[in-house]
């Protein structure tokens, strides 16, 4: 009886202080992440915008290689600075996601970098 007593004691002690462990952990744990939760959404806003940023420098790659093979094409076939730049913006813009006024910018620099040999074609 008297064994049966202590081993319902210990188990309930158990319990109890293991309950209470996982209780205390719970709550630090929720302190925690509280305290920390401006920290972490700045984390996760500069992983989005580095995301981004890489996507943006592949596109401007991306866009600079069509302008190069589209002045290439303009020699061989004599077009003028318009047709360039329609078919430059037209492909640009169908493989990549850049605004209109990127997709401008790019241009101008790299027809400005081939004119000042900065840019081999």
């Amino acid at each position: 009886m008297t064994n049966e007593l202590v081993k319902s004691i210990i188990s309930d002690g158990a319990y109890i202080i293991i309950t209470g462990l996982f209780g205390i952990i719970s709550f630090q744990f929720k302190k925690f992440i509280a305290e920390h939760n401006d920290y972490i959404q700045k984390e996760k806003e500069l992983v989005k915008t580095q995301i981004g940023a890489e996507q943006y420098y592949k596109n401007k790659d991306k866009a600079i290689d069509l302008i190069l093979r589209i002045e290439e094409e303009a020699k061989a076939y004599n077009w003028d600075s318009e047709v360039k730049h329609s078919n430059a913006v037209k492909l640009i813009s169908e493989k990549t996601g850049l605004s209109s006024e990127d997709i401008y910018d790019i241009i101008k620099s790299t027809v400005t970098k081939i004119k000042t040999g900065q840019v081999v074609k």
